[in-house]
């Protein structure tokens, strides 16, 4: 798409989305906390490095000493990212192939070249890397000038402390400067953070070597947990078998079944798609919002009505197109609406059941998985008996042993959801809600933190000449 004046914010507004949808800021925000409360290890050239932009300005290299160590850290840490950042780039820069690079790197596997997996990686890394500078270079180049604006400062703020530091003789300027060096410097780092974490989570895919792309820049932090796939593995596995499971008794018994193979193995699919689409109601919005999580007092009863009311129109919704495309030899509108309500209570029961394992703020998520998988299954016993009931009733459907084994399977497929997937759900959350306890913001309160030990007060407060 051409990058003009009336396609540019579309592309910007598609971009914002996705990672919505992705839950890609939630997962920049936790990362960047962790980066603001963990340890920081500098690299052995950003003394000097700090010196020499120092000195650009007129500032001799011992005048970094009148600052608090926790304040010199702040700006060994700044030199230290931003000096990470550049030669990453330009390795990457470095690493731009052509297109026969692409069919060999392509070809490898087959032909058996023997060339080293690692570079292919590297090759891999830097195409990535790219691609994420020409995506964020506005952000780049305002973190730069933000850079360059903390060294002025910095700069100015020695440079005053040099003249008039005769007149004072106690710590209370060294205090003030301090303080103002490291709010300036606050502000800096978070960007940088920013462009860390974003350059974690879009280029190093696997976790493992996300630890250790971020201990290359000298962070020992934890990288936040990865969503679990297994509750929508396992009800979207276990869903799909529903259907199929019955057909395949009726075959050992010699009975033809009343739909084709195919048919049936659709319907199959598409309603296993719908059921998952109803965890990812009751997940999704816990996830993203703190409106679904239980608070110390109360369930979010609001979130189960709203989100139980979306997966039924969500299921329903596809159901429904499946219906009209794909013609089967029952009525559409009935057995539609009927069928969606396994959905509601999927949603509405997993939810209630992660908010009371949230609530109950234990870590042993081994325990009480039985009676969750009891009470799921008993939902979804409900759900198919009222869908049996409703069509007996309406004499569309005859009431068989086939009938008697949809109570059977419907109630042990709802006895193996909810034995996994409130428990896995709940462990993510929990996890999720450990690792990253504060959103930071720039100059947020862990970098606070990180100086309190100080106790110094704010530098408009210490001494005059610094409030211009």
């Amino acid at each position: 798409m051409p990058n003009v004046a009336m396609t540019r914010y579309i592309v910007d507004r598609l971009r914002s989305q996705t990672h919505d949808l992705a839950l890609f800021p939630f997962a920049r925000e936790s990362l960047v906390a962790a980066l603001s409360a963990s340890g920081f290890s500098s690299r052995k050239d950003s003394q000097a490095e700090l010196g020499e932009e120092l000195a650009r300005y007129g500032v001799a290299s011992d005048l970094t000493s009148f600052l608090s160590a926790s304040t010199e850290q702040s700006l060994l840490e700044v030199c230290s990212v931003r000096r990470h950042l550049r030669e990453l780039f330009d390795r990457s820069l470095a690493l731009r192939e052509t297109l026969w690079d692409r069919l060999r790197l392509a070809m490898e596997p087959l032909l058996a070249t023997g060339r080293e997996p690692a570079k292919a990686d590297e090759l891999f890394g830097g195409r990535q890397l790219l691609r994420f500078r020409r995506a964020r270079a506005a952000c780049l180049l305002e973190v730069e000038t933000d850079f360059r604006r903390l060294i002025r400062n910095s700069a100015r703020a020695l440079i005053l402390a040099e003249e008039i530091g005769e007149q004072v003789k106690d710590k209370t300027l060294s205090r003030a400067v301090s303080n103002f060096v490291a709010d300036e410097s606050d502000y800096v780092l978070a960007g940088y953070r920013n462009l860390v974490a974003e350059i974690a989570l879009s280029c190093v895919p696997h976790r493992a070597e996300r630890a250790e792309f971020l201990k290359s820049f000298g962070y020992d932090a934890p990288t936040p947990p990865a969503l679990p796939l297994r509750p929508w593995l396992i009800v979207f596995a276990l869903d799909f078998l529903l259907p199929l499971i019955p057909s395949a008794l009726m075959y050992l018994v010699g009975q033809t079944p009343g739909l084709p193979i195919a048919r049936l193995t659709a319907f199959a699919f598409v309603h296993a798609i719908s059921q998952t689409v109803a965890i990812t109601w009751a997940l999704y919005p816990k996830i993203v919002s703190n409106f679904a999580r239980p608070s110390l007092y109360s369930l979010p009863i609001a979130s189960y009505v709203l989100c139980g009311l979306g997966s039924y129109m969500t299921g329903a919704l596809i159901l429904f197109v499946f219906r009209v495309y794909i013609p089967l030899p029952y009525p559409i509108i009935l057995p539609t609406l009927l069928s969606s309500l396994s959905f509601l209570f999927m949603t509405v029961g997993m939810s209630v059941l992660i908010d009371l394992r949230l609530k109950s703020s234990s870590l042993d998520f081994e325990q009480g998985r039985v009676r969750e998988g009891a009470v799921i299954a008993l939902l979804m016993l409900a759900s198919t008996l009222t869908f049996q009931a409703v069509m007996i009733y309406a004499s569309e459907l005859q009431p068989t042993w086939i009938s008697a084994c949809f109570l059977v399977l419907s109630a042990g497929l709802g006895f193996v959801m909810g034995y996994y997937v409130p428990s896995a759900g709940a462990a993510y959350l929990q996890k999720a809600r450990l690792h990253a306890p504060d959103r930071l913001q720039p100059g947020g309160v862990t970098d606070s933190l990180r100086r309190s030990h100080a106790r110094w007060e704010h530098p408009s407060y210490a001494h005059p000449s610094l409030q211009a």
